[in-house]
């Protein structure tokens, strides 16, 4: 998989087996839809899989990005990437379940402007995922959400915390941008 902008582009990056990527032309929509935010943010990156989406924030200009994922293979591709782009000291990997580290970053009062969530397929993670960070607030007062997740996933739409800003149609994949209720939208409906 290549990186697509910034001091990385063209980049490779290694995608563990069994892993579902994030395609191209959504992972492409994505960072267009972000990129006047990316610059300087914190990056929370939730079942983070190959760790595309905060590699890619980072190659764009994010101060940090932390990494998610329970699963072995996946954290330790993480590391070769990061290790790969000597970018170690802008990252940090987390072998944990994402739904208890969110609730450790909120005890800890820790923030982030841009938290992607891509979980895995059919198993209900993205309605386990938006109540998680409903429940365990841990936006910055600019911060967003980025959900990918299956068409056919059914959750709540209406979040005291996040509001829906912006949601994009890919075949099967949905990309739903949620964004801070304490800030008011610079991002377009319409993008």
């Amino acid at each position: 998989m290549k990186i697509l902008k910034g001091e990385f582009k063209n980049r490779s990056i290694i995608v563990p087996g069994k892993t579902r990527p994030v395609a191209l032309r959504v992972k492409r929509s994505l960072f267009d839809i972000l990129q006047d935010v990316i610059p300087e943010s914190h990056v929370l990156d939730l079942f983070a899989g190959s760790g595309a989406l905060g590699i890619e924030s980072v190659s764009q200009g994010a101060h940090h990005a932390v990494f998610v994922d329970s699963g072995l293979s996946p954290v330790k591709t993480i590391r070769q990437n990061v290790n790969s782009l000597k970018i170690a000291h802008k990252t940090k990997v987390i072998c944990k379940d994402a739904l208890a580290v969110v609730k450790r970053f909120h005890e800890r009062g820790d923030h982030f402007d841009i938290i992607y969530a891509d979980p895995p397929y059919y198993q209900g993670l993205t309605r386990k995922t938006l109540h998680t960070l409903e429940a365990y607030d841990i936006l910055t007062p600019r911060g967003f959400v980025v959900v990918t997740c299956f068409y056919k996933d059914i959750f709540d739409s209406q979040f005291t915390h996040f509001q829906e800003i912006s949601r994009r149609s890919y075949g099967q994949t949905v990309i739903i941008v949620y964004q801070n209720r304490d800030e008011k939208s610079h991002i377009s409906r319409d993008i």
